[in-house]
């Protein structure tokens, strides 16, 4: 698809919570109409927290609704409005885990589905992350448990590791483990 000539319209046709979804009329380049419909939803964060030799990374166990499983993944959520993605980051390691960290680093960012959505993925680096005390996790978390790299890798090849995110931000890690 070539960048469409004009926009005509744009709509919302479905809105909730969590994301909603615009249904936009243009003109191509051939000057006929198109449509083109756009899920908009709330930019997230995904932290990957390292033990202290740097040879573990935190995973919780999330029940995915849409695929009828469970899933290891990465604690990550939703950047709230009047927050930075760091903040989110910081909130939502504490409320997945009960970890704070004393060092955080961006690894980058990425559009999740870039062909039908604008939602874009920050990916932190938490160091030096110590357990609080009292801290009560999430009720829908399933599990929780730090995994060496090597065993990730087992996880991933045993389909027990399956989002996107999730598979993006440990390349990530890896990629900042190799160089450093």
């Amino acid at each position: 698809m070539q960048k469409p000539k004009k926009k005509i319209t744009s709509k919302v046709v479905h809105k909730n919570p969590f994301y909603q979804i615009r249904k936009d009329t243009y003109v191509r380049n051939n000057n006929k109409k198109g449509e083109y419909y756009v899920v908009s939803v709330n930019p997230f964060v995904i932290i990957c927290a390292l033990s202290k030799d740097r040879k573990k990374v935190q995973m919780i166990k999330n029940w995915r609704y849409p695929l009828n499983r469970f899933n290891w993944e990465l604690p990550a959520g939703i950047v709230d409005k009047n927050e930075t993605p760091l903040m989110a980051a910081k909130r939502e390691l504490f409320e997945e885990t009960g970890l704070k960290a004393k060092k955080w680093k961006s690894l980058g960012w990425f559009f999740i589905s870039p062909g039908n959505s604008n939602q874009k993925g920050y990916i932190y680096l938490a160091e030096s992350i110590e357990k609080e005390k009292g801290a009560i996790i999430d009720q829908e978390i399933a599990g929780e448990k730090r995994v060496s790299l090597t065993k990730l890798k087992k996880m991933i090849e045993q389909k027990k590791v399956l989002g996107a995110p999730t598979l993006i931000a440990l390349q990530k890690l890896q990629d900042h483990l190799d160089k450093h």
